[in-house]
């Protein structure tokens, strides 16, 4: 095993840790942000209610949703009715996990200097939770459209079920640790390209003579072909008188 893969999963483990020690508190904190997000998405439904809650020793998302305009699917029409409500619950280890993954991944990359690892800090926050926006929020609200077509008896499913599965069946742990070690090559590329810029700009590519002081223009190769000729020239001769 390489040091990069050894530090992704030591960074694995400790962040792991810690977010999972916390996912109770994280989860309450960002529920409502979660319930705006998936409100924005879609004003099919209504967000009732989305919450953290723990059942059956897993600790969930769980969301209630009503509609709030008529749908059609498989040609038939729901209405929109006060007592109508869909349930819709994921993980929230399926939030975590990516995020986990983000963070190690962003992080296992040697850096060429030690500031690089804080231009990588600064990366990770809006990276992480664009990892779990793109996870939790799709799932819940993709699980509200599968009830939906189930009661529609329909035979198609629209791409965000499809990218449901796609997310539960891990595929968003492999785009997680994807995007953050592109996201780490991209922050090591262009720290490598600002200081070869910074070197040019400082005259690294100038000429050695400019620091010289100035002298009278000369020119050298005229002045050496001179001497040259004028060692090979046969001396003159003079007539005997």
């Amino acid at each position: 095993m390489g040091p990069a893969f050894r530090r992704f999963v030591a960074l694995s483990l400790l962040t792991g840790s810690l977010l999972w020690g916390m996912s109770g508190q994280i989860a309450a904190l960002c529920a409502p942000a979660l319930a705006a997000e998936i409100q924005w998405l879609d004003g099919t439904f209504t967000v009732q209610n989305l919450r953290a809650t723990r059942e059956g020793g897993e600790l969930l998302f769980k969301m209630e949703v009503g509609l709030a305009r008529p749908v059609t699917v498989g040609g038939r029409t729901f209405y929109p009715d006060p007592r109508g409500r869909a349930i819709s619950s994921t993980l929230v280890a399926n939030a975590v996990l990516p995020t986990v993954l983000f963070v190690a991944s962003l992080f296992a990359m040697p850096g060429a200097r030690p500031r690089n690892y804080l231009f990588r800090l600064g990366a990770a926050v809006p990276g992480a939770l664009l990892i779990a926006s793109v996870g939790v929020p799709l799932t819940l609200l993709a699980n509200t459209w599968r009830i939906v077509y189930d009661a529609a008896g329909a035979s198609g499913y629209p791409p965000l079920l499809l990218w449901s599965d796609f997310v539960q069946d891990g595929g968003v742990n492999f785009l997680a640790i994807g995007s953050g070690a592109l996201l780490a090559y991209v922050i090591e590329r262009t720290a490598r390209t600002n200081v070869r810029s910074a070197l040019d700009q400082s005259g690294t590519g100038k000429s050695i003579c400019a620091g010289l002081p100035s002298v009278p223009s000369v020119d050298v190769c005229s002045q050496v072909a001179k001497r040259e000729s004028d060692a090979t020239m046969p001396p003159p001769i003079v007539p005997n008188s």
